[in-house]
């Protein structure tokens, strides 16, 4: 097999009829592969813009997905080859989350409010008082029960022949739109480039999502530090870690 992308856990190659196999690195537990088909499969039956899901498989030892292969680049990479339309990547990307909470609710998706208490509870970056605030803030936060992708950003979208499809629908849940746009805010405050030019994207991508889908940014912002604690549990960087808690220790 030709591998054509490699990650942390897993890797990329390609497979027959047009497909693409992601195959998990030897001892990744299989439970964590068997969810992410699992999720997959719900999504694929949506109207959403995403991937097919067609087998898990053995490999060699390793455990694998079987995905349809989507052919393009990322929309992070579209709008660098470009810097003159990262506004209207950043519309576009706005435009695909409001799309994502518009669809009915997916029957069988985690509960996203049960993710981010396990995920708070579990990590070893905060004290016990910083957990028991974090915890009593998520509980006192409304829950619409919209399909949220839990890791919306750039790099999660294909783009080819102005049609974007949304990728890597691991972190998928039924639970608050604005904890999701927390989240790809979260995200994109943590990329490395100029402030202003964050801000700018973050400004285009907010109001498109907003003329097609009503925003409280007041409560998104209510949500962010409960994203930032909830992310402590990933395996990040140092310097990544202490962004998260500067977040988190400024809310309390």
């Amino acid at each position: 097999m030709k591998k054509i992308a490699d990650g942390n856990t897993a890797e990329i190659f390609e497979w027959a009829d047009n497909r693409v196999c992601k195959l998990w690195r030897p001892n990744f537990p299989t439970e964590d592969v068997d969810y992410e088909a699992r999720v997959s499969h719900i999504i694929a039956s949506s109207q959403l813009p995403v991937p097919k899901v067609y087998d898990v498989i053995e490999y060699e030892g390793r455990r694998g997905i079987i995905y349809e292969r989507i052919t393009g680049i990322t929309l992070f990479e579209w709008i660098f080859a470009d810097l003159s339309r990262f506004e209207d990547g950043a519309r576009w990307l706005g435009r695909l989350h409001a799309t994502i909470h518009q669809h009915p609710a997916l029957d069988g998706l985690p509960n996203q409010r049960d993710r981010l208490r396990r995920h708070i509870t579990h990590t070893t970056h905060l004290n016990a008082s910083e957990r028991a605030i974090l915890l009593t803030k998520l509980d006192a936060m409304l829950d619409d029960s919209v399909v949220c992708h839990g890791d919306f950003h750039p790099q999660n979208v294909l783009v080819a022949d102005e049609k974007a499809t949304i990728i890597d629908w691991m972190d998928a849940t039924l639970g608050s739109g604005y904890a999701d746009i927390a989240r790809t805010l979260l995200l994109i405050d943590g990329a490395e480039a100029p402030p202003e030019f964050l801000e700018l994207f973050k400004s285009a991508y907010l109001d498109e999502y907003a003329r097609h889908r009503p925003l409280d940014r007041e409560m998104v912002m209510r949500w962010y530090p409960i994203i930032a604690g909830a992310r402590l549990i990933e395996h990040t960087s140092s310097q990544e870690i202490t962004r998260l808690l500067g977040i988190v220790r400024d809310s309390l």
